[in-house]
């Protein structure tokens, strides 16, 4: 269910390796190319024996929270579960109690989220959940189709929309000065701050912000950003469509999100985004052959 943890677990890349060297360590050579085949591609393959042995895929570290990013899911950590003690557990710590067990479980802990030890463990553990913002991103594109409301999404939802592996916090939709308005007719029951206009030091526009099953939505229209004593309208000047639990959405390019992430001073978020872009569209934004909105 949306919102709900869920927990995958993956074969590490180099567990087979890591159990012939001290449970079959001839098998290599008995069995010519067989750990050169699992070094390459991970898979190991049924065995001509009837009924077939064992067979698996072993991951690589850099491969399983990608894969779980291309699911739809959001990824909280990676875990390497053995820890310091891979392989050798049985040979001392698991004869272990009181304060000796605890400090090694600890110690474990300590180190399961770090990357440089995911490589020498014979499991991973990928803790993410199902986001919630998805299905009602969809909702609520399909309650503003009827209404004839057009929005464009933007922010962190618009970036993982185009794939990019980003954590979405909230939604926000830019629309025009009317459909602001009719946004907060539709969803009067939902809203935490109803939709007025609102000026800050830097930003001003049409704004209200609503708590949809759990998901802030936040909604503007007429943006405006402050430069010097001049205030500059910010639009979106590229689109692209994107579907969404079934229901098309429109989103701006991510690379003109990126560069409003720079204006915005975000620029470690900018540099995360970066090997995600399109050079082509990028460039084309860059040389204004495509002119930026800078939403």
């Amino acid at each position: 269910r949306p919102g709900g943890p869920l927990f995958a677990a993956f074969i590490s890349r180099y567990a087979a390796h890591r159990d012939a060297a001290v449970n079959y360590p001839t098998e290599p050579v008995d069995v010519p190319g067989l750990y050169e085949e699992i070094e390459r591609s991970g898979k190991l393959p049924p065995s001509q024996a009837d009924p077939p042995t064992f067979s698996a895929y072993f991951a690589h570290p850099a491969e399983v929270a990608p894969a779980c990013w291309a699911a739809g899911l959001e990824v909280v950590q990676v875990l390497g579960l053995e820890g310091f003690v891979s392989i050798v557990e049985d040979r001392g710590v698991n004869t272990l109690n009181g304060p000796a067990w605890d400090w090694w479980v600890e110690a474990n802990w300590r180190v399961a989220a770090d990357p440089a030890i995911h490589g020498a463990v014979e499991h991973l553990l990928v803790v993410a959940h199902k986001p919630r913002w998805r299905p009602v991103l969809a909702g609520i594109a399909r309650q503003l189709g009827e209404a004839g409301v057009p929005f464009t999404v933007s922010g962190g939802a618009a970036l993982a929309l185009h794939g990019i592996p980003i954590a979405v916090r909230d939604v926000d939709l830019i629309t025009d000065r009317a459909g602001v308005y009719r946004f907060q007719e539709l969803f009067a029951a939902q809203a935490t701050q109803p939709v007025c206009y609102l000026e800050s030091g830097s930003y001003r526009s049409h704004f209200g912000r609503f708590d949809i099953d759990g998901v802030t939505v936040e909604v503007m229209a007429d943006l405006e950003w402050r430069e010097g004593e001049r205030w500059i309208p910010i639009t979106t000047a590229t689109e692209t469509r994107v579907a969404v639990e079934g229901v098309l959405v429109s989103v701006a390019w991510a690379e003109e999100e990126f560069l409003a992430t720079i204006r915005r001073g975000r620029l470690k978020r900018a540099a995360f985004v970066l090997p995600h872009l399109d050079r082509g569209r990028l460039v084309s934004l860059l040389r204004s052959e495509v002119r930026p909105g800078m939403i």
